[in-house]
C-alpha cells in the first residue's frame, strides 16, 4: 500500500474523533480503457443522500478515499485514476479541525 505510517496514524486519530459524521463513501470500480490503454480506477464519492446534501470530507470520508486510492494503486494494470461525485455535485464545504 502507499499510505505511510504517519498518514495512517493521522487518519486513525481523525476517525476516532469524528463522532456522527455523515460519511462520504469512495466507491471504487475498474473500467477497461480502449485501444489497450490499460485500466482506469474510477472512484465515485457518495454519501448516500440526494444532491441537496452534498458530499463532504470529514475524517471517515478522507479515510475511505485514501483506502480506495491505495486499492487502485495496488493493481499493476491501472494506468489512470479518476475521481467523480454523485450526480450534480462532487463535494462541498471545508474541513476545519485540529488534532492535538
Amino acid at each position: 500500500m502507499t499510505t505511510t505510517p504517519e498518514l495512517q496514524a493521522l487518519l486513525d486519530r481523525g476517525v476516532a474523533m469524528s463522532g456522527d459524521e455523515v460519511v462520504t463513501e469512495a466507491k471504487l470500480r475498474f473500467v477497461d480503457l480502449p485501444l489497450g490503454a490499460g485500466t482506469m480506477a474510477l472512484i465515485t464519492l457518495d454519501n448516500g443522500l440526494d444532491h441537496n446534501r452534498p458530499n463532504t470530507f470529514g475524517p471517515k470520508g478522507l479515510a475511505a478515499l485514501n483506502t480506495a486510492i491505495d486499492e487502485a494503486l495496488f493493481r499493476d494494470d491501472v494506468s489512470a485514476l479518476g475521481v467523480t461525485g454523485k450526480p450534480f455535485i462532487l463535494a462541498a464545504g471545508a474541513l476545519s479541525w485540529t488534532v492535538r
